[in-house]
């Protein structure tokens, strides 16, 4: 299982495509306006490239629509959509 995640710093965007042991599989720098959406399909690519086989990925809602489902499928890996609980403070995941 693998996490995708952003993180703005300034004009940038960091984006970092990890294990679920919180290991690195590949990192994307790109502009801020780059939508989240196209840099996980970037990173999907550079972590197939880099001989990572990924069964599932765990992204958070700004990661659905039709460039991630492609991105998916080309490489056979499954999307869970993960929400957040807001009285609960906590992650929950969609199956």
């Amino acid at each position: 299982m693998c996490a995708c995640r952003s993180a703005k710093a300034g004009r940038i965007k960091r984006h970092v495509l990890t294990c679920s042991l919180g290991l690195v599989l590949a990192v994307l720098v790109t502009v801020a306006s780059l939508h989240d959406t196209k840099a996980v399909a970037i990173l999907l690519d550079r972590a197939v490239d880099a001989g990572w086989h990924l069964d599932r990925i765990t992204v958070d809602g700004i990661y659905i629509g039709p460039t991630v489902d492609a991105a998916a499928q080309r490489h056979g890996i499954e999307v869970q959509i993960s929400t957040r609980d807001s009285e609960a403070k906590r992650v929950l995941r969609s199956e």
